[in-house]
């Protein structure tokens, strides 16, 4: 879930990747997403896991949050709360399946599990902008909104 979007005649504050050094298990971050386009949620939490391409080399492959969300967020940023870097994406959570038998039939439920949200890290967001040749896209929020205004 990942677009590059061109706004003209608005000028949209531009949100600054963090670097593959800044992010770390026990981090406290924050999750803005719209579930299915709807009003903007905001939920709290610590990244719980990381994992590494290879091991020996600092280059997240995917990362974890106990931070709550739900259905139709992934897409959604996971932040740092001490800097606002942009640390991932959701990319989506594990659920478990509640059935609760009643008279006529069962009725079931997927719940979102807490701490299995996966989200794609900075470092996975920077590649992907370099195969798409939008490497300009990647730098720090001041160069980005400069680059912008041109």
């Amino acid at each position: 879930d990942l677009a590059v979007l061109s706004v003209r005649g608005v000028s949209l504050p531009v949100a600054a990747l963090a670097d593959d050094g800044e992010l770390s298990v026990g981090e406290e971050v924050f999750v803005v997403a719209a579930p299915y386009g709807r009003a903007l949620s905001i939920s709290g939490g610590l990244v719980s896991q990381i994992d590494f391409e290879q091991e020996g080399k600092r280059v997240p492959q995917m990362m974890k949050t106990d931070a709550a969300i739900g259905y139709g967020a992934s897409g959604g940023g996971v932040f740092s709360a001490t800097t606002g870097k942009l640390l991932g994406i959701i990319e989506g959570y594990r659920t478990a399946k509640v059935t609760i038998p009643m008279a006529e039939e069962a009725v079931s439920f997927d719940l979102p599990m807490p701490g299995e949200t996966f989200a794609a890290p900075a470092a996975k967001v920077r590649r992907f902008l370099g195969e798409k040749g939008l490497d300009s896209l990647v730098g720090s929020a001041e160069a980005l909104t400069s680059a912008q205004a041109r």
